[in-house]
């Protein structure tokens, strides 16, 4: 039995409480309750979802369909026929649409057909990919990773991976050396 003391005026009273009342007040505070997820109702309906997936294949096919696409955060989507209606001029929200991804409440068909067309859903983690790759391309033809502040991947050259054309790795490089003593 659980023990509360109380104040009233001078004088000091003892509360008892029931055992039913200590387990249900227990079982409130359990790691099971607490740490269980309550389902939230999706941010888009599948119809919206099913228009967010057009724009990105739309996206897809203007950029030549690359292996993998990624939508700048501020994307704001063209009045174009192949963009739909109801969403032309507005900034696509690819935040919201990785973050829906991430807690599980996007379409699995919506999620398979946005990783069909290689859609980036961890950008750092593809940017920290591109890099590497970058760097070992860099000491593959120059021997070292001395890169030059300057450097930038060139455009157009069939030496480097298209995906790496004018990347700009020496800023990259340079800001990496800055922040060296914070690395893990």
């Amino acid at each position: 039995m659980l023990a509360a003391v109380c104040r009233r005026g001078q004088r000091q009273s003892v509360l008892r409480t029931t055992s039913w009342l200590l387990a249900s007040s227990l079982a409130l505070l359990s790691s099971e309750a607490t740490t269980s997820k309550t389902m939230i109702k999706p941010l888009y309906s599948i119809e919206k979802q099913k228009q967010l997936l057009q724009v990105v294949q739309a996206v897809h096919e203007e950029a030549g369909r690359p292996k993998v696409i990624s939508i700048k955060t501020l994307f704001r989507i063209p009045s174009s026929d192949k963009y739909p209606l109801a969403l032309q001029g507005i900034r696509f929200p690819v935040s919201e649409l990785r973050k829906e991804k991430r807690e599980g409440r996007l379409d699995a068909d919506i999620v398979a057909a946005l990783d069909a067309i290689g859609f980036v859903w961890n950008v750092d983690q593809f940017q920290w990919s591109q890099t590497q790759l970058a760097l070992t391309k860099y000491k593959e033809l120059h021997g070292n990773l001395l890169v030059q502040s300057h450097f930038d991947v060139p455009k157009d050259d069939p030496v480097w991976p298209t995906e790496l054309w004018s990347k700009k790795l020496g800023v990259v490089v340079a800001r990496i050396r800055a922040h060296k003593t914070t690395l893990p």
